[in-house]
């Protein structure tokens, strides 16, 4: 489920037959689809289910839905403002923490701030007079502490063999996210440029610039990315199960040089101390070689414009209280949220993602059931044991593959709320605005210092202790490269979890998501890596077909459905999700069969109520893109596949819920 924004009910009197072209069921997550729809549990369980909640659910200010998981982030966010006001807790983590919150709401010390600073890094990239300027420029601090780079360069354990660090070269980020956006335009990538261009456009007139010289470095921006995202990847690529197969091209740094005589690559690889790294990635060759072609004297200007365009709107939002207001008032029609984010909801957020580990420090100390970690830890245990049976009796598969596959989920790392060990913060601190800090100052100070604690991890070998950041997030996942399940403190509360559920409730809540998880070590990408982690083969040639013909009739069954107005579902993007959800609640049935009198319609109806969601259509549009189908087809879909589910209710033959035997969907 890998790493939120809000709204009214405008949409509330929106007419149902706009939803009637959605099939099998109308998108009931979108507010305003259920005027007038009012099905019966055997034909659209989770509508049913939900009615109530779904015809009042009002959108929270600063969001763009309302479900489970937003309402466990209200509370953790709650929290975390505590901490950041708590004058009681001592030590170097909570004074930064509350310094850099209060320099966020310091409306006053904010006028004028970064301004200047702002301009002088704008004024350095326009000055650069020819190729070389800008190849030196790329090689040196201001744009490796204060700039933007157009390629991503990521050094991490090679998931090839987990005793080295691999360094993997990653193309331009793309201001409409999509590649596919550059070659025909959908009414998302209009939306997203529409903000983009308007935040770009209040940033560069802010620091001098005409409207006309704006809308120039704008226009060449785009005409530089274009170029490149004609060869680039889609997000249809990025969450296909095909995905480490295409971007694991491996390069010495030498066949990079002679790939990239042009681009300052290598020089920039050497600039950051990344040739330390034992093997190197190149995701997009394509790519790479479309940006030797334009990277030359006569588009120096493009370059250029996509620099400016990307630093000042990276800037916007540590700015004055107006540039401040104007991103908060775009970014909430971006996402269709009816009231934006108030000060001290921002203020949160911005913290919570500077500092944190600091912040995860504080909130692991203060704020998590011990006991809870406890009984999770232990329904995960249950949660593999039963897994294990569950793949000893698939007869579709040798002797060999299975033993395989059992040794993988036996090998499975448990990480369950917090780690024991965290990295050291030591060398950060941010001062008071009476100690003369400004909040531009500390933003940039919280930037170098993590841009040098990664590059001075670029030659160690990773600790087995700190297994995540962010234990505050409402999260849970499954890493592929580690082997590991993960199940972070910020989703072990809410409608997932507290300590009074029934095991019908918990099975229905977090023991699904704990079920889901481990099912996604053999989804089509999940399947791919071995019990260390690494990426590597262990199926016999015959038994990989059979799961890609499993696999394939989820994606079929996904692609058949329409979810938003005539917009088809992308059955190959959903699969590995689909397939995590059908799996979760398949391996919780079995847990309940050892539970005498388990009552199957409070599991069932409390995993259709976790999954509630209430969103609005702008953002389902967004969602188009996300590799997880949406709430109401996450439950229908899911719970139609099991017997026990078709006979709890009743389901016939001719029930929009009922599933024939012969067209259920499940890999295990």
């Amino acid at each position: 489920m890998k790493k939120i924004l809000s709204l009214a009910l405008f949409l509330a009197f929106l007419p149902v037959f706009v939803f009637a072209q959605e099939k099998p069921w109308p998108n009931t997550t979108i507010i305003g689809a259920l005027n007038g729809y009012n099905p019966r549990l055997q034909d659209d369980f989770y509508a049913s289910v939900n009615r109530d909640w779904l015809l009042t659910a009002k959108i929270p200010q600063g969001y763009p839905r309302i479900d489970s998981f937003t309402e466990r982030s209200i509370q953790i966010k709650e929290e975390l403002r505590s901490l950041m006001t708590d004058k009681s807790l001592k030590g170097l983590d909570a004074q930064n923490v509350r310094n850099l919150y209060n320099l966020f709401l310091d409306w006053e010390g904010r006028k004028n701030s970064g301004v200047a600073e702002l301009k002088e890094i704008i004024q350095n990239v326009k000055n650069l007079k020819n190729l070389q300027e800008l190849s030196d420029w790329f090689c040196g601090d201001e744009c490796i502490y204060k700039g933007a780079y157009p390629c991503g360069l990521v050094v991490e354990t090679d998931i090839k063999d987990k005793s080295k660090k691999a360094l993997t070269v990653y193309p331009t980020g793309l201001t409409l996210q999509d590649s596919a956006e550059y070659k025909r335009l959908t009414e998302n990538g209009k939306n997203q440029k529409e903000f983009s261009d308007a935040v770009s456009l209040h940033v560069l007139t802010k620091i001098g610039f005409s409207g006309q010289e704006a809308d120039k470095i704008i226009a060449q921006k785009y005409q530089f990315e274009s170029a490149l995202a004609s060869t680039m990847m889609t997000t249809d690529d990025y969450n296909s199960p095909k995905y480490f197969e295409m971007i694991l091209n491996e390069r010495t740094l030498g066949q990079l040089q002679e790939l990239s005589p042009a681009f300052p690559l290598v020089q920039s690889i050497k600039a950051l101390g990344m040739d330390k790294t034992k093997r190197i990635y190149l995701a997009e060759p394509a790519w790479l070689k479309k940006m030797n072609e334009i990277y030359s004297e006569e588009n120096i200007g493009l370059v250029k414009a996509w620099l400016i365009d990307k630093i000042a709107r990276d800037a916007v939002y540590y700015l004055d209280r107006e540039s401040y207001d104007f991103f908060n008032k775009a970014r909430a029609k971006r996402y269709g949220i009816a009231d934006a984010p108030n000060d001290t909801q921002n203020a949160v957020d911005f913290v919570a993602d500077a500092l944190v580990v600091p912040l995860s420090k504080l909130y692991a100390a203060n704020c998590v059931d011990k006991n809870a970690k406890k009984r999770v830890t232990k329904i995960v245990k249950q949660t593999i044991a039963e897994y294990k049976k569950l793949l000893a009796g698939q007869d579709w598969l040798c002797a060999e593959t299975k033993k395989k596959a059992i040794q993988k989920v036996s090998a499975t790392k448990i990480r369950v709320a917090y780690p024991s060990r965290w990295d050291d913060w030591s060398a950060l601190k941010i001062s008071s605005a009476k100690e003369g800090e400004s909040f531009f100052s500390a933003v940039q100070k919280v930037r170098v210092f993590r841009t040098k604690q990664e590059l001075s991890n670029v030659g160690k070998k990773y600790g087995s202790g700190m297994w995540i950041e962010n234990v505050f997030q409402v999260n849970a996942f499954n890493e592929f490269t580690s082997n590991s399940i993960k199940i972070i403190a910020g989703i072990i509360g809410g409608a997932f979890y507290h300590p009074d559920m029934t095991d019908e409730e918990l099975y229905g809540g977090l023991g699904a998501v704990i079920g889901h998880e481990i099912s996604h070590s053999f989804d089509a990408t999940g399947s791919q890596f071995d019990k260390e982690g690494e990426m590597n083969n262990w199926w016999t040639e015959e038994d990989l077909e059979a799961f890609k013909a499993r696999s394939k009739k989820i994606s079929d069954r996904f692609n058949g459905m329409t979810t938003f107005g005539s917009t088809r579902q992308n059955g190959e993007a959903v699969q590995g999700e689909a397939a995590a959800d059908i799996g979760g609640v398949k391996v919780m049935l079995a847990l309940a069969k050892k539970k005498p009198e388990f009552n199957y319609k409070l599991f069932f109806e409390s995993y259709a109520r976790v999954w509630k969601a209430a969103i609005s259509r702008e953002f389902a549009g967004v969602m188009l893109n996300d590799p997880h189908p949406y709430a109401n087809l996450r439950t229908n879909v899911t719970l139609q596949q099991f017997d026990e589910f078709i006979e709890t209710y009743g389901i016939k033959p001719g029930d929009k819920m009922y599933l024939a035997p012969q067209d259920r969907i499940s890999i295990w």
